[in-house]
């Protein structure tokens, strides 16, 4: 358990002339969890981007031992071949493939005809699948059925079956429910207990605190400090993350509410896959300016799916909307824009970002309508001063308007989504985990951002599986479950485990109100 399975010396990297990496050293032990704290474009993803032999040697200056030998890796394979398993925050799978066929690709085994054997790729993949608490997904299932929080997990049976004596996890639970993710560190845990060591890159202190054995803070490109996990408490690794004290975690500003901005009636949405079957069922609400709604509720309770019939890239069931007192009956998302609805997606990098775009091409993808003329000619001097506004209004960190969305850390990335709507100027502002797989400092930001919308009259809902976040900067949360509305309730009414016991099903409000 104290000997080192894993060193890191000195490790020093560069992109075009900058320092992403200065000096880095890490130890890690056999059979522990190490965790790797900084805010985004710390340096924590590249180290571990060249433990895994995605920067391979010769790209960086340093050295890395595995078991006491000096090893070097000129690719992903090498890396995989010598015991090293990594999860991307981005998942690296196919989805035009099956389950199995991601989990086992480039590694399947074959029959004495030479052939694949698809009997026993099924068999290790239903394996598999049930130790990552998947029992109920077949190996024969295409992966684009799944939804991303089962993609995740099923990207984390991919690493272990390549039995992996190292694990990096980065942002591992960012799209898991509370479940899920208890159900994870107790596989985390299990292979600790078998030698196997865990590197975790997560901005959710909680889990940090409560499942790792040491922790490491990096900021600036260079390693601040270690610490053994119980030896330190929360406020001063968040001290040495951002370099500063933090006022207030979360800085909800409750302002004047307005009058009522949208209203749902008995919204019920069908199933993608099985529109004889509703994922939304009879679902009301309302939400005024200068309002936070919170949709509280598990993976799979309807959440997304009910912001995302508002947006109108889900048709409805039955039921309807009003906004600003107007029916309103969105057939798609531009229909929706125009109307004044934006959405912050819950998967910036599939729905809300083109990577190669700049920062300015990419706050005017919502607004291309607004900055044409009646002859059909863009506006380019239009398009630099609307984009000038937002880029300094949401204090986005780059040198200029036309750096690369993918070369922005994910809290910029996520700042730029959130322009592209508020440049359409929506009336109603819908956010799905606007803080997912950002770091403190940039959730700081996000939160004060919101609190000055609302001070412009915006109206908010917003989804998020961090529990706290969603109590604190709610005004009034909307319990869902199962797709049904279990109420609608003040956000300081009940308390996180109160909210829990709810969405869960395990009370009722009746139940919680008598005592």
């Amino acid at each position: 358990m104290t000997d080192a399975v894993l060193e890191m010396r000195h490790i020093t990297k560069r992109f075009s002339g900058i320092m992403a990496l200065n000096d880095v050293n890490l130890c890690a032990k056999r059979g522990e969890t190490l965790a790797l704290l900084g805010e985004n474009g710390a340096g924590k993803s590249t180290l571990m981007k060249i433990l895994s032999g995605f920067y391979p040697e010769g790209s960086f200056e340093g050295e890395i031992w595995l078991e006491g030998k000096k090893v070097s890796f000129a690719n992903t394979s090498q890396s995989e071949k010598s015991g090293i398993s990594m999860i991307y925050q981005e998942l690296n799978m196919h989805n035009e493939l099956t389950v199995a066929e991601n989990l086992f690709l480039g590694h399947w085994k074959k029959n004495r005809l030479g052939t694949i054997d698809w009997k026993a790729l099924q068999r290790d993949a239903r394996r598999y699948l049930d130790m990552v608490g998947l029992s109920f997904v077949q190996p024969a299932a295409k992966l684009l059925t799944l939804n991303p929080s089962q993609q995740q997990l099923v990207a984390i049976a991919k690493a272990l079956a390549g039995k992996p004596r190292i694990l990096v996890l980065d942002e591992p639970t960012a799209a898991l429910s509370e479940e899920e993710s208890d159900n994870l560190y107790a596989i985390i845990h299990k292979l600790n207990s078998e030698g196997i060591t865990c590197l975790l890159i997560s901005h959710k202190l909680d889990e940090v605190f409560t499942h790792s054995d040491r922790l490491i803070v990096m900021r600036d490109s260079c390693v601040i400090s270690e610490h053994l996990t119980r030896e330190v408490d929360v406020d001063s690794v968040i001290t040495e993350m951002i370099g500063r004290e933090l006022e207030n975690y979360y800085p909800k500003q409750h302002v004047s509410l307005g009058e009522v901005l949208f209203e749902a009636r008995d919204i019920s949405v069908p199933y993608p896959y099985n529109r004889a079957k509703n994922i939304v069922e009879r679902v009301s609400f309302q939400v005024r300016r200068g309002e936070v709604l919170g949709l509280c509720g598990l993976v799979g309770s309807g959440r997304s799916e009910l912001v995302n019939a508002v947006f109108g890239k889900l048709p409805l069931s039955s039921g309807s909307f009003l906004l600003e007192g107007k029916p309103y009956l969105p057939q798609d998302p531009r229909r929706a824009i125009r109307s004044g609805i934006g959405l912050v997606t819950e998967d910036r990098k599939a729905d809300g970002l083109v990577g190669l775009l700049s920062i300015g091409e990419n706050l005017t993808l919502s607004s291309m309508e607004k900055l044409t003329n009646h002859f059909g000619i863009f506006h380019k001097e239009k398009e630099k001063q609307a984009c000038g506004r937002y880029f300094d209004k949401l204090r986005i960190k780059a040198n200029s308007m036309d750096v690369r969305v993918q070369a922005l850390s994910g809290g910029n990335q996520q700042k730029v989504v959130l322009g592209r709507c508020l440049m359409a100027h929506p009336r109603l502002l819908i956010l799905d985990e606007p803080t997912r797989g950002i770091d403190i400092g940039a959730k700081n930001e996000i939160y004060k951002i919101m609190n000055s919308l609302l001070a412009e009259g915006y109206a908010i809902i917003m989804i998020s599986s961090e529990l706290p976040e969603l109590l604190s900067m709610s005004d009034r949360l909307l319990l869902l479950a199962n797709g049904k509305s279990l109420g609608v309730v003040s956000a300081g009414q009940y308390t996180e485990d109160e909210i829990m016991k709810l969405v869960t099903g395990a009370r009722t409000l009746k139940n919680i109100r008598e005592g």
